[in-house]
């Protein structure tokens, strides 16, 4: 029997170097051109290693089939097609990244289909490109397979244990070199490092620590030129433009973790309801996210949380932060929960100085009633002629802590088994306990509120209280329990008001989210001209008409809301449309004027 690896060993060396060579127009994007001989080492081995594994994988199967059946000419004839058709859409997708700064998924294509040029689409010349390149490419293909290429053959052949020992050394030591490079926040190696598509660099700050080197996690890190002109981001879009006011109100933003919607009511939450009377409270809020990271930083930043890990590769912190600290804002910010992960140091809080990292207490139960008590102290201690920004972010909620004093909702699960939990489980158990915790944590903002009213501070303070993400049990019939697994309300709609001094008590109905939260204090507190859209997805809410459809992100997934469907789209690039409940629809038609908006949106702040 005649083998067939030579022949699929010269396609795949040929292919590599193809894509490497494709790969470069990434590099047209601005500001992502490595600088130095180091950078540029590692954006030759890491793409090396990468198109070789990829292409390794898709290459083996067909190989195998061309050495086990008789058809082994058209196995290989269409190994040819599939790799030049690869190779194309690589070239495409080249330009797709240059104007969106992700991949073609199924999403983009469906949009590119049936979007009659309106939302993706590409100039002639280019489609001519395009034919052309693949033409050209599957030329060579064929060349290089041929009888007339012997002298080709011989000379790859020649080279393919060479190369076969240089792809285990490009993969091993470029994610080792990413690795160390994310333990460093170095942005010049990590913004290679997820730039090509199905890119999945190695990244573990324990990893580093176990070997014995040093992680950066608390220091600001001296980038050069990377946080300014180098920078991806552009981000404000204009300079943010305030006039200082005669009096500087206060404020003090209160985040519960994992809670949800529905528990800010006299039974669960008797102190916060009491404050809520007076204030402006918004029915139909939502967090920009289903999970911690993608909250928070919606709520601080207005932006899409797709957003994160750019922002933290070169830690450029929010307007938000960055209008207090020019204002001499006194900051008394206390987290529960570490700041290092996720990386709210190297992001939200990135341009505070000697920032309060961690609690010292071990369980949650005691590490809420220290911010509490830190926070009392911060309030007793402050400079009185000095406004302050508060932010006191509580944890109990997420971990489920119930403390022995406070077992006010009964039946109560003793025990979480997360194993045991099914479509069928009565969930009165689970949700009581979860009532528990908010109920404790709600006395701690009892003392927290009475202090402020000791202290004669509620009139010049605006207190807002929400939450990062809500919380599920099986709310939807589909055993979805907790949160960062789906987008529905039961996960992303969270409790939200906002104490305005001196105002009465408000009900506002219409869709409001966190993106909404920065451009409000921005314009409201520290009387700045720029519009929301300046540096937020978001408006203020004062004046805010409720949005019409939303952006929902999570570790690469990220879902557009509109008023009676989803449009999920997977880190992988499969979608789905859903219909609220997360019911997939069929026969839907795509409504290009939002998802047309949407897709801006998550590329507005990028050069």
């Amino acid at each position: 029997m005649t083998t067939h690896t030579p022949r699929y060993s010269i396609l795949w060396i040929f292919n590599i170097f193809l894509s490497l060579v494709i790969s470069f127009l990434y590099l047209r994007t601005p500001h992502l051109m490595p600088q130095g001989a180091g950078p540029s080492f590692f954006y030759l081995i890491y793409f090396w290693g990468h198109f070789a594994l990829l292409l390794g994988l898709i290459i083996l199967p067909f190989a195998f089939l061309a050495n086990h059946l008789s058809i082994k000419k058209i196995i290989i004839s269409l190994t040819v097609v599939i790799l030049t058709f690869l190779q194309t859409l690589l070239m495409i997708d080249t330009f797709v990244y240059q104007q969106y700064r992700f991949h073609i998924n199924l999403f983009v294509l469906e949009l590119f289909f049936k979007g009659e040029g309106q939302v993706i689409s590409f100039p002639w010349f280019l489609w001519a490109l395009v034919i052309l390149f693949f033409a050209i490419v599957l030329f060579f293909q064929i060349l290089i397979l041929s009888k007339s290429s012997k002298a080709l053959h011989f000379k790859l052949l020649k080279i393919k244990k060479i190369h076969l020992g240089f792809f285990i050394f490009a993969v091993l030591v470029s994610h080792v070199v990413h690795l160390f490079a994310h333990a460093k926040r170095d942005s010049q190696l990590t913004q290679i490092g997820f730039l090509p598509p199905f890119a999945a660099p190695l990244k573990d700050d324990q990893l580093v620590k176990k070997w014995g080197f040093e992680v950066n996690e608390s220091e600001k890190i001296n980038l050069g030129t990377m946080a300014g002109k180098n920078s991806l981001l552009n981000y404000p879009l204009k300079e943010i433009q305030c006039q200082p006011t005669i009096e500087k109100l206060n404020v003090l933003l209160i985040v519960l973790d994992s809670t949800r919607f529905d528990q800010l009511n006299p039974e669960v939450m008797p102190f916060t309801h009491q404050l809520k009377m007076q204030s402006t409270e918004y029915l139909n809020h939502y967090s920009g996210s289903n999970s911690t990271r993608g909250g928070i930083f919606s709520l601080f930043y207005g932006l899409p949380p797709l957003y994160f890990e750019k922002f933290r590769e070169i830690q450029k912190g929010p307007v938000l932060i960055e209008q207090f600290i020019k204002n001499n804002y006194q900051m008394g910010l206390f987290s529960s929960a570490p700041l290092t992960m996720p990386e709210f140091n190297q992001t939200v809080f990135a341009d505070i100085q000697d920032l309060r990292l961690k609690s010292k207490a071990d369980n949650v139960l005691d590490r809420d009633l220290e911010i509490t008590n830190l926070w009392i102290d911060f309030v007793n201690n402050r400079k009185k002629d000095q406004p302050f920004f508060g932010f006191l972010f509580y944890d109990t909620p997420h971990e489920y802590a119930v403390h022995p004093d406070y077992k006010k909702f009964q039946p109560s699960l003793d025990d979480i088994n997360y194993f045991k939990l099914n479509n069928k489980t009565d969930p009165t158990g689970f949700i009581n306990r979860h009532k528990n915790s908010v109920y404790y944590v709600d006395h701690l903002l009892g003392q927290v509120f009475q202090n402020l009213q000791k202290n004669q501070l509620l009139k010049n303070t605006v207190v807002i209280f929400t939450s990062d993400h809500g919380q599920e049990f099986n709310d939807n019939k589909l055993n979805f329990w907790g949160h960062n697994s789906n987008f529905t309300s039961a996960q992303t709609q969270v409790p939200f008001f906002i104490h305005w001094p001196g105002q009465s008590q408000k009900s506002v109905k219409h869709w409001t989210s966190h993106y909404d939260v920065a451009p409000t204090i921005l314009k409201q507190v520290m009387n700045c001209k720029n519009p929301g859209s300046d540096f937020s997805s978001g408006e203020d809410l004062t004046s805010h008409q409720g949005h019409q459809w939303m952006i929902h992100g999570t570790y690469g997934d990220f879902a557009i809301r509109l008023k009676d469907h989803f449009v999920l789209v997977k880190l992988s690039g499969n979608y789905e449309t859903l219909d609220l409940n997360y019911r997939p629809l069929s026969n839907s038609e795509l409504d290009q004027t939002h998802y047309r908006k949407a897709l801006d949106e998550m590329r507005r702040f990028y050069k």
